[in-house]
């Protein structure tokens, strides 16, 4: 819609210049008067390519879902183990709680 309106807006502009008999270059008269079919083509081949791969996004939205359902499912599961077994539990050492603190981060990095 914006381009709609800046398109037009270009076109009365030069029909403005035309009217005050301003000299316009021929080739910028003939843009500005396929600007707007230009623009309906563009935005129709736009239209048929979106419906063309209206599949492939279909089955990339799923397989997509599918994968942040198992992130999520995976990183509950690590969480729960970090919060029973990690290092801020109270039979945990100072130095085991710093190597299961640097492992949380390294399994972080892996999600």
């Amino acid at each position: 819609m914006e381009m709609e309106l800046r398109i037009g807006e270009v076109q009365e502009q030069f029909r403005v210049l035309n009217m005050y008999k301003y000299q316009i270059p021929s080739d910028d008269q003939q843009a500005v008067d396929r600007i707007g079919d230009e623009w309906a083509e563009l935005i129709e081949t736009a239209n048929k390519k979106d419906h063309e791969v209206s599949g492939y996004k279909q089955t990339y939205a799923s397989i997509t879902m599918t994968g942040v359902a198992k992130f999520k499912k995976d990183l509950a599961a690590e969480y729960e183990k970090y919060k029973s077994n990690g290092p801020g539990t109270s039979d945990v050492s100072l130095d085991e709680g710093l190597e299961l603190l640097q492992a949380s981060k390294d399994l972080c990095q892996t999600f």
